[in-house]
């Protein structure tokens, strides 16, 4: 599975990634230099609005997706293209943190009761918890809407 490096533009982008299971790091103020130096280090894909880093990269053999779309999703239909998804897989979804990227882990209903809001605890029953922040996720409205994304992306990565 592709790891990637986001610029300081590309946050939403990079939390949506996280969603999907892409272990992604960002970083609100990160100099290009420090960007270039993780990606090497750690064999991650730099995604940028910064067409001068991209050159830059690029000029350095270093793997540089330029997200110019108008929107997340079209950008992340691009990068699907480019790096030859199949699609996106729901087995990953909600398997990494979209604040901090690490990883989640699935928990018990019963340990939230005092934890989360009642009509919460009410309507939902899967929960999963970030190993080192400790937030809690829950499939709620926010995953449908993730999940239609998904399958809009899905939609234009069969057609490619």
């Amino acid at each position: 599975m592709n790891k990637f490096v986001v610029d300081s533009m590309n946050g939403k982008l990079a939390k949506k990634l996280r969603f999907f299971g892409f272990n992604t790091l960002y970083y609100k103020q990160i100099r290009e230099n420090e960007i270039i130096k993780i990606a090497i280090q750690e064999n991650r894909i730099i995604l940028t609005s910064n067409y001068e880093l991209y050159k830059l990269c690029r000029s350095k053999n270093i793997e540089t997706i330029l997200t110019m779309q108008e929107s997340d999703l079209n950008n992340l239909i691009e990068i699907g293209k480019l790096l030859n998804w199949q699609s996106l897989d729901d087995s990953k979804f909600s398997t990494r943190c979209t604040i901090c990227n690490n990883e989640l882990m699935e928990i018990g209903k019963e340990e939230l009761q005092k934890t989360i809001p009642r009509n919460t605890f009410q309507r939902f029953y899967e929960y999963y918890r970030c190993c080192e922040c400790s937030k809690i996720y829950w499939k709620g409205s926010h995953w449908n809407n993730m999940a239609d994304i998904a399958q809009a992306v899905n939609k234009k990565l069969e057609k490619k």
